[in-house]
């Protein structure tokens, strides 16, 4: 499966692939906006755990993410998974000293 979506340079981003039953195990690439450029990537280690990656951007362009299973030769409407993209949210809290 690909998705694509748009970074800004500076944004962190957290991408995950979530799996929904048992024998599922999503790993994840992240290209370039070429295609071919990969930039990043994990894979859970078993099957039913998820995979994540953190990626600070550094550039503003059109990324593509692609997921597959870590066993090509599984299939089936069971064998799926959630993907989630966002972005990290920083939130800086005052000090105040009394």
């Amino acid at each position: 499966d690909w998705i694509s979506f748009t970074v800004e340079i500076g944004n962190t981003y957290i991408i995950q692939s979530t799996p929904l039953a048992d024998m599922t195990a999503a790993s994840l690439d992240l290209f370039a906006g070429d295609g071919t450029t990969l930039i990043a990537g994990n894979q859970p280690i078993d099957f039913g755990e998820s995979a994540q990656i953190i990626w600070k951007a550094d550039r503003n362009d059109q990324v593509y993410l692609r997921a597959r299973h870590l066993d090509g030769a599984v299939a089936g409407n069971i064998v799926s998974y959630r993907l989630s993209v966002n972005e990290q949210l920083q939130v800086f809290l005052p000090l105040v000293n009394q």
